[in-house]
């Protein structure tokens, strides 16, 4: 369905509410040309609808493309399972959707404040707090959704949809490669360390609905609530990789800023209580995601080309992101004594990198913590 008829687009919207709803359902449009200036995510408000019905919905199209339907009924997938586990989902609720004109209808939660906001400003505590509340909601879902898999697989398979398989071939030949472009030998139980990793981040026992980039933009406060916005990206995999977010510093955003080291760990410490995981293992689990983290961004997102020239996104440079981050794996596994191959590796990269970028600074604390 396009967007260039948003006549249609309602009468249609109208129809699937009133099946829905059990009535007669009459509605307006409530922004103009998209929410957000995205032209496939529309608020539509509630002018008549049976009792208890709610004052406005959102309607969310696919975008043009295979990779983009693939994305549309993703988010399908896991707005339709949170729903059915819970009545009080930490995504909005999938009220209900239509496959042949393609679109969704998912509740409405306002305009209410984002983190990003909250990191962006200069109030540290409700910054921290907020901060704190989104990581609980991760951690509450991913115990939520434990061993759902299939449930979650039989939703995409009603639309038609697969999902590309993960390579884990993929990571190592990116790694291999950057390596060898620097001309960086690494231990010799450097790819034995990641492989063991790899296998365990892939394994059954740590899986279950992630969100896949659970940033400072993608989550709002809804009555005292921090609540997940956005899972085109969402399947079913290691949990630590949503976990370890505040750890390694919010690998897929654009709101990337430092935080200090014990906000950190107050944030960390209320996933690993909402999660309910045993401590060696919870603590291991988060050092195996953070080390993917930093190598899968740095030699599979930002290979070659930063090699030769650096560029901003958002708050951070891409090689202010690179360096942090090889910084933090190190620390980490120096006071681990984890991983003597990747420790040695990594610490040897970040040598060579800091030599190339001297004017490289370090990446400041976020706004909010300033003062």
């Amino acid at each position: 369905m396009s967007n260039s008829l948003p006549d249609r687009l309602r009468r249609a919207v109208e129809q699937s509410l009133g099946s829905t709803w059990g009535g007669d359902v009459v509605l307006e449009r409530g922004d103009q040309g998209g929410l957000s200036e995205r032209q496939h995510v529309h608020r539509f408000r509630v002018r008549g609808a049976p009792e208890g019905s709610p004052s406005s919905v959102i309607v969310k199209l696919p975008r043009p493309g295979d990779s983009d339907r693939v994305l549309f009924f993703t988010e399908w997938a896991c707005l339709q399972l949170l729903t059915e586990l819970s009545p009080g989902p930490p995504a909005p609720r999938l009220v209900c959707g239509n496959v042949d004109e393609g679109f969704l209808i998912m509740e409405d939660l306002g305009s209410g404040e984002r983190l990003d906001g909250a990191l962006l400003g200069s109030d540290a505590a409700r910054a921290t707090q907020m901060l704190i509340g989104l990581f609980e909601t991760v951690g509450h879902m991913h115990a939520a959704t434990a061993g759902r898999r299939a449930r979650f697989e039989a939703i995409l398979q009603e639309h038609g949809v697969k999902r590309p398989q993960h390579d884990p071939h993929r990571r190592q030949t990116a790694i291999r490669d950057a390596l060898d472009r620097l001309a960086l030998r690494p231990h010799q139980t450097f790819f034995d360390e990641l492989a063991e990793i790899g296998g365990r981040a892939d394994s059954a026992e740590v899986e279950a609905l992630i969100h896949g980039d659970p940033c400072p933009d993608n989550c709002q406060v809804v009555g005292g609530r921090v609540r997940l916005l956005d899972f085109e990206h969402g399947r079913f995999g290691n949990v630590f990789s949503d976990g370890c977010y505040p750890l390694i510093h919010f690998p897929t955003c654009w709101c990337m800023g430092r935080l200090p080291d014990d906000v950190v760990q107050r944030t960390v410490q209320a996933y690993r209580q909402a999660l309910g995981w045993h401590e060696e293992d919870f603590d291991r689990g988060m050092t195996d995601a953070s080390i993917l983290w930093a190598w899968t961004t740095f030699a599979s997102w930002h290979m070659p080309q930063v090699l030769s020239q650096d560029h901003e996104w958002g708050l951070a440079t891409v090689r202010q992101r690179i360096l942090f981050r090889f910084r933090l794996v190190v620390d980490m596994l120096e006071r681990q004594e984890r991983y003597p191959g990747i420790g040695e590796t990594t610490r040897r990269i970040h040598e060579i990198l800091s030599a190339r970028w001297r004017d490289v600074a370090d990446i400041p604390l976020y706004p909010a913590f300033r003062s």
